[in-house]
């Protein structure tokens, strides 16, 4: 009888309001999917990850190839092959259970010996320093394990305006996220990205030349004065109003005032306050003074 966990895989880092049916379409390309599901809270809320059951291993293993790693909305998938469990009331066989270490003999107090279940592995120092990973290989490919593998190997020469946490699935910001969501490919992959775009400039530009340029306008020059414009006054005089002409614009000034405030009595001069709040009414005044 087929178990359960045969050819399924695990999908963590799965972007909020993707439904089971969602995932299903998303592996379908891979192979034969069986059942498809996202799983959920206690009040239905997606918790991030599913599961999906294939047909057949390599179908599984090519899932696995084409989505591990991979961007969805601004997430990073972490794809990988869930690990069997033992049936209810079996025990587990020799070569499984050799396959998780012993953390009583890595500290020095398992008094098991040979009949001990657990894998004793040594943690002896290693090339760097520094102490091995008790975790088995098929933990130790996936991050996190001894020094310059796992995260920090991810993480070795990544710039800085990319997200760390993306490239590790764990960055749950989306767009709102100040660092580039890409994922890091190594230093010679972007050399060679950014030589194809060169290549492909040039293979443009001899095909198509560019347009050539005109010469750049010089700097602050003047704007161009038409023929039949009007002569300014230079900056330090002033144009010639007779004084007959500023007290007449100054009676046209007061009769609007009036004829805006009809309450006022006629005999009685416009306020002060008025004249202060119009500042052209003050200015031919000024100007009126200096002419007489």
């Amino acid at each position: 009888m087929p178990d359960q966990d045969d050819n399924k895989i695990i999908v963590v880092g799965l972007p909020p309001g993707l439904k089971s049916d969602d995932l299903s379409k998303l592996c379908a390309p891979s192979g034969k999917v069986l059942n498809a599901n996202v799983v959920v809270d206690a009040s239905g809320a997606e918790r991030g990850f599913g599961f999906v059951r294939f047909a057949s291993a390599p179908e599984m293993q090519a899932a696995i190839a084409a989505l591990d790693k991979t961007d969805l909305r601004g997430r990073t998938l972490n794809v990988r092959a869930v690990e069997k469990r033992d049936a209810p009331g079996g025990s587990r066989s020799a070569a499984s259970k050799k396959r998780r270490p012993c953390f009583d003999f890595a500290r020095g107090q398992c008094a098991k010996g040979a009949n001990c279940p657990w894998a004793h592995l040594s943690s002896s120092a290693d090339a760097d320093g520094g102490k091995q990973s008790r975790r088995p290989e098929w933990q130790q490919t996936r991050g996190g394990g001894g020094a310059g593998g796992g995260a920090r190997a991810v993480l070795a020469d990544i710039p800085d305006d990319y997200c760390r946490r993306y490239q590790l699935g764990t960055c749950h910001r989306g767009g709102a996220c100040r660092w580039k969501h890409e994922i890091w490919r190594g230093a010679e992959a972007a050399a060679k990205a950014e030589a194809a775009t060169a290549e492909a400039g040039e293979d443009a530009q001899a095909v198509c030349p560019p347009a050539p340029r005109a010469p750049p306008p010089p700097k602050f020059a003047p704007p161009p004065v038409a023929a039949n414009a009007p002569a300014w006054p230079a900056r330090d005089e002033e144009p010639t109003v007779t004084p007959a002409e500023l007290r007449r614009r100054l009676q046209r000034r007061e009769d609007e005032w009036r004829e805006a405030h009809p309450d006022h009595p006629p005999d009685e001069g416009v306020p002060a306050d008025a004249k202060n709040r119009d500042v052209i009414w003050r200015a031919l005044e000024r100007m009126l003074k200096r002419q007489s």
